[in-house]
């Protein structure tokens, strides 16, 4: 037997094969790799087996089956395996592009190639055994499905399962779950529905081939709407990626709940504040609760947003609980609750934090102990929690509730120092400031931190000079200690500064001495300038012109002494005639040393005079001030020159007087005024002086309300003012009090220069509070104005039905005034625009008017006022004025407003306005100028008083008084004079003057001898007849 497994018999010359078939069979036939990459070759490996006993060799053939038509991919044509052995075999097939994941077949067939070969046998006598396996080809690009199952409901878990296909280049899987579109996406948070897992992590599902691939699910609790997943397949270094898309849609027929968080971190002073707007075809209620910490957290507010179903609310949490106790810091969980009809229910939740730690603020310090120009405050500031937004720095008055506005300033980081310059020139009076710096963080906590003082000193020390040039002594009194700086000397014309010796200390008082000897002439001048410096560095100085004369009376005694260096000319009246004297006549900028004027008057500059003429030898002197000089107060500053009166300081007297004999004086007749002159007994200290008596005026008042949580509310009242004239009396804010009738712990004042304010705290829904100003200027004037926050209800004096009787008064009234200012230039007449009451404007006919208009708002008729009878109430104010003429002839409008009318039941058609008098009312005429809306009513009175709105009663529905006949008479009243008047009266002329009257008159004669009417009887007559006629009518 050969190595092929043929036997050989020799029969003598006979020789012949004997076949014995050897037994092989298959182990194994299989890829390398289940599933491969487009371009990537497949390995087959088989392992065939000899079961038999002796060694044979067979044919080896691998077939591609895929197609409809096999493929050989490979044969082996003589494969020889020893007996009892196995054979292994491996087999490459190159692979192609494919669009998508394919399937190979393959077949391995083992045959003996001898029988192949024989006639009469057919290829499966020839097989010894054959096996078949497949393998997958994929796309370069890794395969990968999705797919959604959402749940419905929004309440419920939407789960999206993805499987990719493992091969030995994925390396990671990554996904993303996005809201496409939906009303109330602010809801969604879809934190944890993105990420990125690893392909060895992810769990196995087999399928429906038998096959492990890679799977996993996306679990999340979405709201309504469209989403999409997008899963990424990473091929890992060197591979591409693939990306695949899934899209569903949730639509539970929940109520949509859309909820934004405009203020995320909040604080007692800044609430947090969260927008809803709810949506349902079926809405039932919905409900919107702060938790600590998580959304199972206690509850610490609640609020009911049922509304938001028809509009969006604005829900403002002021970060205390229920009770009103401000809640820990921390982070708080919005759970805002829908329902609908159906009990169905949805929740959304917002996170948001509470912030109520203030930021720190520590060192304050001003720039100096003393300042004149500039304060610097300083300061150091750090946050708490949240990061500084501003920081405010200012000063406060140590002596009346005054603060500055404040400047700002910023920091960098979580700390720093912070300073800002103020410029006192903006403060409203010298005194004492605190440094004040507050910061505010961006959740509005705010510290404030006071600090060192500082002495603000802009006013210039005030010199007052007296001069002896008998013995040149020039005294000095000074309100503070100054030192003297300069003093120059002038005398006729020659320079005897040098003369002079400044002193080297500082002090209230000085003598300085110079060199007085007079000139050679019948004058001497003398012209001193001395210059006070305090120790800030303001600075002042004040002026002295002298001169002293010789002269002599004339035949009368009289003398006329006009010197040349002042401006004032005196005459004198003596007993002594042609007697020489000296007469000494100095002016200063500044009252003289040991004089001072009131303190409502506006001085010019000052002489001093004195003659050398015993008291008892002066009859009387004469003063005269050019009305253009500097003895004179200028008329610019809003005096007129016939109310200047000239003051008079007797000898050992400090104050001034005013002369009665003081007139001013047209010299050239041309109208205007040229001097003001006065007599006056004896001699020593003059000016000239105007007298400010007008107080300030209260320009608006305003009421602001600021709800409270706990029911109360926080009154803030701002009344507006300003100085009659503030070229010489502004507001003394030092001086300037507001005040209301509530425990001193509830306020806070703040007083400036054009306004005040008082904020109180804690008011009840019911309290009436009464708040008081008084404000005062500079020259000692003061108004005062009474505000009526919350007023009571008046009593109702409706008598049940129709119009009310008289008596309610000015219970639970509501005041205002207003400076006498043309709000409306362009038209005729001067019109006041009024504001808090129904009284819109007033327009006086009278157009130099000036002082303060102020109204009280009326709630029912006037005291004393007879009754409407049936005629209603509507509204009523009483109008009074501080303007002194007479002629207060004005134009009012008053508005009405719709409810009143309503309330009322009356047309705007029948309203009327009755102005009330000592005997009734008068009916005024009245149009209605305006019924857009609120009504305005237009009425003409005489004079002002007590207003009252009404409707035409039946007895009065066709009665008004003329225009041009508002004589403020009331409208039923007799033309009979009273008892005590004359019928008519005429004038008599003063006794110094002349008369033109002649004999004819009352005394005249008819040509018959009986009495006649003389002209002035007729003219009489007929004017009574007239206005007896006009009345009738």
């Amino acid at each position: 037997m050969n190595a092929t497994g043929q036997t050989t018999i020799a029969f003598d010359n006979l020789t012949f094969v004997a076949e014995i078939p050897a037994n092989f069979s298959i182990e194994r036939f299989e890829p390398t790799q289940q599933t491969v990459v487009e371009g990537q070759d497949i390995t087959l490996q088989s392992t065939v087996s000899n079961v038999d006993t002796v060694q044979s060799s067979r044919e080896l053939q691998v077939i591609n089956n895929t197609t409809d038509d096999p493929v050989t991919v490979e044969t082996v044509d003589s494969r020889s395996i020893d007996a009892g052995a196995s054979g292994l075999d491996t087999f490459t097939v190159e692979t192609t592009t494919v669009d998508k994941a394919t399937d190979r077949s393959f077949e391995l067939v083992v045959r003996d190639p001898r029988i192949a070969s024989r006639e009469q046998t057919t290829d499966e006598q020839a097989i010894d055994a054959t096996a078949s396996t497949e393998v997958t080809v994929r796309p370069a690009n890794p395969a990968l499905t999705l797919s959604s199952d959402p749940a419905y409901g929004a309440p419920e878990a939407v789960s999206v399962a993805y499987q990719a296909q493992e091969t030995f280049q994925v390396q990671s899987f990554e996904y993303e779950l996005e809201l496409l579109d939906a009303e109330n996406e602010t809801n969604v948070d879809l934190e944890g529905t993105r990420g990125t897992v690893a392909v060895e992590d992810l769990s196995a599902s087999t399928t429906a081939t038998g096959e492990l691939q890679p799977a996993d699910r996306v679990d999340a609790t979405l709201v309504d709407g469209d989403y999409q997943l997008t899963a990424t397949l990473d091929e890992g270094e060197g591979g591409e990626t693939v990306t695949e898309t899934t899209s569903f849609t949730i639509d539970s027929g929940l109520p949509s709940i859309d909820t934004t968080v405009a203020r995320e971190v909040g604080s007692t002073q800044r609430p947090v504040e969260v927008d809803v707007a709810l949506d349902s075809e079926n809405a039932n209620a919905g409900t919107l609760q702060v938790r600590d910490g998580s959304a199972d957290g206690d509850i610490v507010f609640e609020q009911d947003v049922t509304g938001a179903f028809v509009d969006q609310e604005t829900v403002q949490w002021d970060t205390t609980d229920q009770s009103g106790t401000p809640v820990t810091d921390g982070t708080y969980t919005i759970v805002v609750t829908a329902t609908n009809d159906f009990g169905g229910t949805v929740s959304r939740t917002r996170t948001v934090s509470v912030d109520n730690s203030a930021p720190t603020v520590e060192n304050v310090e001003v720039g100096s102990d003393v300042a004149n120009d500039t304060v610097t405050v300083r300061a150091d500031v750090s946050q708490e929690t949240s990061p500084i937004e501003e920081v405010q720095l200012g000063l406060a008055a140590d002596f009346t509730p005054f603060q500055t506005t404040p400047e700002t300033a910023s920091i960098d980081g979580e700390s720093g120092t912070v300073e800002a310059t103020i410029d006192v020139t903006n403060l409203p009076a010298d005194g004492d400031y605190t440094g004040v710096v507050t910061a505010t963080d961006t959740a509005g906590n705010n510290a404030e931190a006071t600090g060192d003082s500082v002495t603000v000193d802009t006013t210039a020390p005030e010199v007052q000079a007296k001069l002896s040039t008998s013995d040149g002594t020039l005294v000095l009194e000074v309100n503070e200690p100054v030192s003297v700086t300069n003093f120059d000397v002038v005398v006729d014309g020659t320079d005897r500064s040098a003369s002079a010796t400044l002193p080297a200390d500082s002090a209230r008082q000085f003598d300085l001495e110079f060199d007085a000897s007079p000139g050679t002439g019948d004058e001497t001048t003398y012209d001193l300038t001395i210059t006070a410096e305090d120790a800030v560095g303001n600075t002042a100085s004040d002026s002295i012109a002298s001169s002293v004369v010789n002269a002599e009376t004339d035949e009368n005694g009289t003398v006329e002494i006009d010197v040349s260096n002042t401006e004032a000319i005196l005459i004198v009246n003596t007993t002594v005639d042609d007697e020489p004297i000296v007469a000494e006549i100095t002016q200063t900028e500044a009252p003289p040393a040991g004089t001072e004027v009131e303190q409502n008057q506006v001085p010019a500059a000052f002489i001093d005079a004195g003659v050398d003429v015993a008291s008892e030898n002066i009859i009387n002197a004469s003063i005269r001030l050019p009305i253009d000089s500097p003895l004179v107060v200028d008329p610019t500053v809003g005096f007129d020159p016939n109310d200047l009166v000239i003051l008079r300081s007797p000898d050992g007297v400090g104050g001034y007087e005013p002369i009665e004999s003081t007139r001013p004086v047209d010299i050239d007749g041309d109208g205007e005024i040229d001097q003001l002159r006065a007599t006056f007994p004896g001699f020593s200290q003059f000016t000239s002086a105007g007298t400010v008596t007008n107080p300030p005026s209260i320009t608006d008042t305003a009421i602001q309300e600021t709800a409270v949580a706990g029911g109360t509310v926080t009154e803030t009242v701002t009344v507006q003012y300003e100085a009659a004239n503030p070229s010489v009396a502004a507001v003394d804010v030092t001086a300037t009090e507001i005040d209301a009738s509530v425990a001193e712990s509830r306020l806070t004042r703040r007083v400036n220069t054009d306004r005040a304010e008082i904020v109180i705290s804690g008011t009840a829904p019911d309290e009436t509070i009464e708040v008081t100003l008084d404000v005062v200027d500079t020259r000692g004037n003061a108004q005062s104005e009474t505000i009526t926050v919350n007023p009571p209800e008046p009593a109702d004096t409706s008598g049940g039905g129709g119009g009310g009787g008289g008596g309610g008064g000015l219970i639970g009234t509501v005041s205002t005034s207003k400076s006498i200012a043309d709000s409306d230039p362009d038209n005729p007449g001067l019109t006041v625009s009024v504001s808090r009451t129904d009284l819109r404007s007033i327009t006086f006919e009278n157009e130099d008017l000036t002082g303060v208009v102020s109204v009280d708002q009326l709630t029912s008729p006037p005291v004393g006022a007879p009754a409407l009878e049936d005629r209603p109430f509507i509204t009523g104010v009483e109008i009074d004025t501080s303007a002194e003429s007479a002629d207060q002839a004005a134009t009012i409008e008053l508005g009405v407003s719709r409810t009143t009318l309503d309330t009322a039941a009356a047309d705007p058609g029948d309203l009327v306005v009755l102005r009330a008098t000592d005997d009734g009312y008068q009916q005024l005429e009245t149009q209605v100028v305006d019924t857009d809306g609120d009504v305005t009513l237009s009425a003409e009175t005489s004079d002002l008083g007590e207003f009252v709105v009404t409707t035409q009663g039946d007895d009065t529905a066709d009665q008004s008084v003329d225009a041009d006949e508002s004589t403020g008479a009331p409208a039923n009243e007799s033309e009979e004079p009273a008892a005590d008047e004359p019928a008519s009266e005429s004038e008599e002329p003063a006794a110094d003057e002349p008369t033109n009257e002649t004999d004819e008159g009352a005394g005249e004669q008819t040509d018959d001898g009986t009495p006649g009417f003389g002209p002035l009887v007729a003219v009489l007559a007929l004017v009574a007849l007239a206005l007896a006629a006009r009345r009738k009518q």
